[in-house]
């Protein structure tokens, strides 16, 4: 997994820079250490790693096994092609800011999907509502009028009365004559009257009818919809790390 990040980040070029330390080799079997390192170095050539493994323990050595471990190390590291820190470093933001770059400039591809988008409908309702209804009635009621009634006057002077009495046998008629100097004159008076009669009049009463509404609500649908699909910066580091590992051995090369 050290080798594979190391490659990540730099390219398979730093490959040519790793040494590998088989350490702890006090805690191996004797018998058994042929074979680990023969499994060391098959890894090894898996992952095109140059070189043998160096061997290296701490502890039930002395000065001169010491030595002589830190010499095959040293060796080692001399003929591996050494990187320093601060250039790998420098290599890498490169590539990451020419990734970044690259990615800024792409040309977005449009794919079409399927996406969940809310919607907004309208939905009918009928309700059966009370309202109040205006109509038209007729009503009775007393009715005051009035009429021209007659009625007779004296017109003049009347004298008064005189009697003549006739007598036959024990009968006794009386009669009242009179000369009229004036007349009776029929006149007209208002005598106020009452009747029932019929009048229109509004009222209301409460009837029922139905009432539709429109109410809005939401859903969500699905349509297809086209968008812009534009890909990641970790797409581009493989792109830009090639160019810059080019870059930076035409500049090695320019300079040697």
């Amino acid at each position: 997994s050290t080798v594979a990040e190391l490659v990540a980040s730099y390219g398979p070029g730093v490959k040519d820079g790793v040494v590998v330390v088989a350490t702890k080799r006090d805690r191996a079997d004797p018998d058994e250490l042929p074979g680990r390192l023969e499994c060391i170095r098959g890894t090894m050539r898996e992952l095109e790693i140059g070189g043998d493994p160096v061997l290296w323990q701490n502890k039930r050595l002395d000065a001169s096994m010491f030595e002589d471990q830190l010499a095959n190390l040293k060796l080692a590291i001399s003929k591996a092609r050494v990187v320093a820190t601060g250039d790998l470093r420098d290599l890498n933001e490169r590539v990451v800011a020419r990734a970044r770059q690259l990615c800024e400039s792409q040309t977005p591809t449009i794919q079409t999907q399927i996406i969940e988008v809310e919607e907004q409908y309208v939905e009918e309702r009928k309700e059966y509502e009370p309202y109040q209804e205006k109509y038209w009635d007729m009503e009775n009621y007393e009715e005051a009028y009035d009429v021209q009634v007659p009625y007779q006057v004296r017109v003049g002077e009347w004298q008064t009365p005189g009697r003549i009495m006739v007598g036959i046998a024990t009968l006794g008629i009386t009669e009242m004559t009179g000369a009229p100097q004036g007349h009776m004159e029929t006149r007209f008076r208002n005598m106020t009257k009452h009747r029932t009669a019929t009048r229109p009049v509004q009222k209301s009463r409460t009837a029922y009818k139905w009432n539709t509404y429109k109410d809005t609500k939401v859903r969500k649908i699905k349509k297809p919809t086209d968008v812009e699909v534009r890909l990641p910066v970790d797409k581009f580091m493989d792109e830009a790390r090639a160019a810059i590992i080019k870059e930076a051995r035409d500049e090695m090369r320019a300079r040697g």
